[in-house]
């Protein structure tokens, strides 16, 4: 089992998944097998390194979730992926973002298609936070009309 904290350094280039992807940015595609869609890095993990086993994580590396290079990916526990987000400083408390920065993700996405990770990591937040406010599930009563 690989080291929670480690950080993907010297390893090959992530593998960026260019379809679709969930609200979180994680990549998305259809499992013929099992008839449902799927996160794209537990479907090459399985295809390619084995089972995985009930109730554990397919955790990145690289701590990019689009990527699906088996070599950035390896297993862990629940308590492991929540370790592992501590030790990278993914916990990041909420942060408040102005009207400005809402109206900017917003056009930003919306003109040039940028990703949602990408904005996540421009303006500090998460890449839940960026598809709430794109979705309008948060900052709703500030929509274009």
């Amino acid at each position: 089992m690989r080291k929670i904290g480690r950080k993907a350094r010297g390893l090959t280039s992530c593998r960026y998944w260019k379809g679709q992807t969930y609200p979180n940015g994680y990549g998305r595609m259809w499992d013929s097998n099992k008839q449902k869609s799927v996160r794209v890095s537990r479907y090459y993990y399985e295809k390619l390194v084995g089972p995985i086993p009930e109730g554990m994580y397919v955790l990145h590396e690289c701590d990019n979730p689009r990527c699906y290079n088996t070599r950035h990916l390896f297993l862990g526990t629940p308590t492991d992926n929540m370790q592992d987000m501590v030790v990278k400083g993914r916990d990041m408390p909420p942060k408040k973002l102005t009207q400005a920065q809402v109206d900017a993700i917003r056009a930003d996405y919306a003109k040039y298609k940028t990703p949602q990770w990408a904005l996540a990591e421009d303006y500090g937040v998460t890449i839940s936070a960026i598809s709430m406010i794109i979705t309008g599930r948060n900052w709703s009563r500030t929509l274009p009309k």
